[in-house]
């Protein structure tokens, strides 16, 4: 709910007016009571991925932490990596081969990322010849900072959507004729990451943005300021084309045969059968996860709150003794550099 709706809601109600910031103590308090605090959420990180791996075969967990400032201190937090049992078994049964890489800013108390799939330099190393492709949205927001204007634009996706080499010269031929130092910053990127000219067609796929990724960005924008199991299991829960150009279709339907067999399989009744036959299991609530026998994690240091030594001392003096955490220490606010 809002804040705004919150004081709305509370006048109405009780006949009171809060303020702005009395509203956010209030929601932050309801929360904590139904979700956790972030302190308790990340001491039970490691039980949530054994009971995660137990109710989800073949799903593959590497957590990261680094050591403690203080000698005795327990591990902090610092990146986790989840892939489904299920999605990896639907991947392998038909998905094209195809992954969308993206990443979207955490807004909790300890900011981060959330990364879709994986980064760049990882696949380069382990899938070698991958072919490598970007956004041209995300490639247009860069061409502008440089080259502003409409004209320029409308040139940019053209030469992007050129679907034969001689298309995509002409189209740098005209942004060279517009503007030549935006068609020297363009001509500086390799064609077969960005335009459908020069894109192989082992992928069968065509596709010039990033919005599988922006799609699943904005379904989960509501859990990414959520503690982090909380925000998991929110996203748990969301849960060249190969197809005939009507040239093709037209010399197809005068043979009398079925277009239908001259598409990829990947686009199929029984390809997408197998990619979604995999279940996602939920898991059980927490007072019946099995303990993973480890040292609960801690909060990272990263990110929008950055804690003293002082009150770090104090998160692992009371996480020690059991005790449930409400602090109320004032802390500075940090710009968070991100990618």
């Amino acid at each position: 709910m809002p804040l705004e709706h919150l004081q709305q809601r509370v006048r109405k109600d009780i006949v009171v007016d809060i303020s702005h910031t009395q509203a956010y103590m209030a929601k932050r308090k309801a929360l904590d009571l139904i979700e956790g605090t972030n302190l308790e959420q990340f001491g039970m990180l490691r039980d949530y991925c054994e009971e995660k791996r137990r109710t989800n075969p073949n799903t593959s967990i590497v957590m990261k932490t680094v050591p403690s400032p203080s000698p005795d201190g327990q591990p902090i937090f610092e990146r986790l990596y989840i892939c489904l049992g299920a999605l990896k078994k639907g991947m392998l049964a038909g998905c094209r081969r195809l992954i969308c890489m993206d990443a979207c800013h955490l807004k909790g108390a300890h900011g981060g990322q959330l990364l879709v799939a994986g980064l760049v330099p990882t696949l380069q190393t382990v899938v070698l010849n991958a072919e490598m492709r970007f956004c041209t949205r995300h490639l247009y927001t860069n061409f502008r900072d440089e080259h502003k204007g409409m004209e320029l634009r409308k040139q940019l996706w053209a030469t992007a959507r050129a679907t034969t080499v001689p298309d995509f010269q002409k189209a740098m031929d005209i942004m060279r004729s517009i503007d030549v130092e935006a068609y020297k910053w363009l001509a500086e990127k390799p064609t077969t990451q960005w335009s459908r000219s020069h894109f192989s067609t082992f992928n069968n796929c065509d596709i010039l943005v990033n919005n599988l990724c922006e799609g699943f960005n904005k379904d989960i924008r509501k859990a990414r300021d959520k503690p982090i199991i909380t925000m998991l299991e929110a996203i748990r829960r969301w849960d060249l084309k190969g197809i005939p150009c009507v040239h093709a279709i037209v010399a197809i339907t005068f043979n009398h045969e079925n277009v239908l067999d001259y598409c990829h399989p990947c686009y199929g009744k029984e390809t997408n059968a197998s990619i979604y036959k995999g279940i996602i299991y939920p898991i059980n609530g927490w007072t019946m996860w099995p303990s993973s026998g480890c040292v609960p994690v801690l909060p990272p240091n990263y990110g929008r709150y950055q804690l003293s030594s002082s009150s770090m001392n104090c998160l692992i003096h009371q996480l020690s003794y059991g005790l449930a955490m409400r602090c109320f220490i004032e802390l500075p606010l940090v710009y968070c550099n991100g990618m």
